[in-house]
């Protein structure tokens, strides 16, 4: 099945069906019924993330949401301060911000600058779910050495 969707859509010209394609991935992702392999994933996400299509690269973005490869955080970084298209851009922070990964930071900070607001928008939103993820961090290994404490006396 896994190799099935891949040959599908991987060398499928016709955009329309693509983005079918990867709404039905993700589908089934969020209703558990997906049985993806995450490299499978990751691959496809990858390859649509390098579209020449802005819906497509937008419906990737959104597909990128459930992966935390390092050369899909990677891309959406690219894309976010590259992608010609501000939806791309918006929905890139977007997912910075969805997978909260702390290396992002410095790009969603950097990509305040951009001049759509819509882009700046998403921008705002990813940095405070990572200031979030990251008081809560603090906060969670303060209680872990107060408890660390306790244990010892």
């Amino acid at each position: 099945m896994e190799e099935d969707i891949i040959l599908k859509i991987k060398d499928e010209s016709d955009y329309n069906i693509i983005i079918e394609s990867l709404t039905q991935i993700i589908k089934d992702i969020t209703s558990n019924s997906h049985k993806l392999d995450n490299t499978i994933i990751e691959e496809i996400t990858l390859i649509f993330l390098n579209s020449d299509n802005d819906l497509v690269r937008m419906k990737a973005t959104e597909l990128a949401e459930y992966t935390k490869s390092e050369l899909i955080l990677e891309k959406i970084t690219y894309l976010l301060i590259n992608d010609s298209n501000y939806y791309v851009r918006g929905f890139s922070a977007k997912v910075l911000g969805s997978i909260g990964n702390l290396k992002s930071k410095d790009v969603l900070e950097q990509a305040l600058n951009d001049s759509e607001g819509f882009v700046i928008a998403f921008v705002t939103q990813a940095l405070k779910t990572i200031n979030i993820k990251l008081s809560f961090s603090s906060k969670l290994d303060m209680l872990k050495a107060k408890l660390q404490t306790i244990k010892q006396s």
